[in-house]
């Protein structure tokens, strides 16, 4: 089945201080938020940007492992959610 090049995961970890997302397709594509619904909406608006900007430059999007990081960085993982960012 094709997947929707659109269509990107986003990992959300929490931690004492609030939520961070980020998207592990997206290198260095991360946002915070004080709530959950904060960090999706904001994740949601750098996504739009991180994307312009690797198709402008012609970056490759990469991959990395956001849970293995977000839980380095001692974030519990509380969500995994699909975005479509265009």
């Amino acid at each position: 089945m094709p997947t929707d090049p659109d269509v990107f995961d986003v990992v959300i970890g929490q931690n004492e201080g609030g939520y961070i997302a980020l998207i592990p397709r997206l290198l260095s594509c991360s946002a915070y938020g004080e709530t959950l619904a904060e960090a999706v909406g904001n994740i949601s608006e750098v996504a739009v940007l991180s994307l312009a900007r690797a198709r402008k430059q012609g970056f490759a999007t990469g991959s990395h492992d956001g849970e293995k990081y977000l839980r380095d960085q001692g974030f519990e993982i509380v969500e995994r959610i699909p975005i479509r960012v265009k």
